[in-house]
């Protein structure tokens, strides 16, 4: 089961998630240091991503996005606070933050 689960629905078409998914996997690698591999398919894209203490998959097609992540022991006591970024973090690229 994953530490971190968020879901979001988007307006972006596959085409705009695509550039969200690439704009996220730059960010992730040089701000956090993830491991990213991606994989495109003609439904949506997947990436999968590591780092000490974190990993997971992030989903997105065209109307959907999806991340799920497992949490180190040590990050693990952040779960909520890290969830509550992402969340703001996807809200505010997607364009449905308050």
């Amino acid at each position: 089961m994953a530490d971190l689960h968020v879901h979001r629905n988007h307006p972006l078409g596959l085409e705009g998630a695509r550039r969200l998914i690439d704009a996220w996997i730059a960010d992730g690698e040089s701000r956090f240091g993830l491991q990213c591999a991606l994989t495109r398919t003609p439904e949506g894209d997947v990436v999968t991503f590591s780092r000490t203490g974190v990993s997971g998959t992030l989903r997105a097609s065209a109307c959907e996005l999806e991340l799920s992540a497992r949490l180190g022991f040590l990050l693990r006591p952040y779960a909520q606070r890290i969830a509550a970024e992402i969340q703001r973090q996807l809200d505010q690229s997607i364009g449905t933050a308050p």
